[in-house]
């Protein structure tokens, strides 16, 4: 098996990452946020670009070995990996927009595209949720809307009532690679945690 470590890195999200990966001394290929590729190789390394929420179903896959992506979205894959690091970068909150009463509601409908924490969130304060997408059109038949801050664009006349997650960029590894390329995985790891 090679030690060459393959990492997931959010397409749309990139530049903070790789700011830290560089700060690091860990090399990428200058053209990675500008380029229609999806794959590319730098100082023994191999990076592949996807969709941020495809990140933990990569890694869980051991079609990468590491990835960084948002806890939100590895919250909402609920997928196995290792979480190796908070890195910090692009943080939000995922809060909840609406009426403070409606809370309450035993038939609560919430607006999201988080549906898994939403559903946790409610269930474990003991009572369970509907959910719907997040589309300007279903947001009427909404109560609440859980949704990220900043970023929140769907808002209207719907105030901020709480926050259910804080989320950052996290460096998480699949189980296979933390022990197959334990090694590699290590090295990769302490280069970043110097920098934090």
């Amino acid at each position: 098996m090679s030690d060459m470590l393959r990492m997931a890195l959010p397409k749309d999200s990139c530049d903070a990452a790789a700011g830290l990966l560089r700060k690091a001394g860990i090399e990428l290929p200058e053209e990675l946020s500008a380029s229609r590729k999806y794959l590319f190789q730098a100082e023994g390394l191999e990076w592949i670009l996807v969709k941020p929420a495809d990140v933990p179903l990569l890694v869980e896959t051991g079609a990468a070995d590491l990835g960084i992506t948002g806890k939100h979205l590895i919250a909402e894959a609920a997928k196995k990996s290792v979480e190796l690091l908070d890195l910090g970068t692009n943080r939000l909150a995922l809060s909840l927009f609406g009426p403070e009463n409606a809370l309450h509601r035993p038939d609560l409908v919430v607006a999201t595209k988080f549906p898994r924490i939403a559903s946790s969130y409610f269930l474990s304060r003991g009572f369970a949720v509907r959910t719907t997408p997040v589309m300007e059109e279903l947001q009427a038949f909404s109560d609440v809307t859980l949704d990220a801050e900043p970023g929140y664009r769907l808002r209207g006349n719907r105030p901020p009532i709480g926050t259910v997650m804080q989320a950052s960029d996290r460096l998480i590894a699949g189980r296979g690679s933390f022990v197959w390329k334990r090694q590699a995985v290590e090295a990769l790891y302490a280069r970043l945690e110097k920098v934090l």
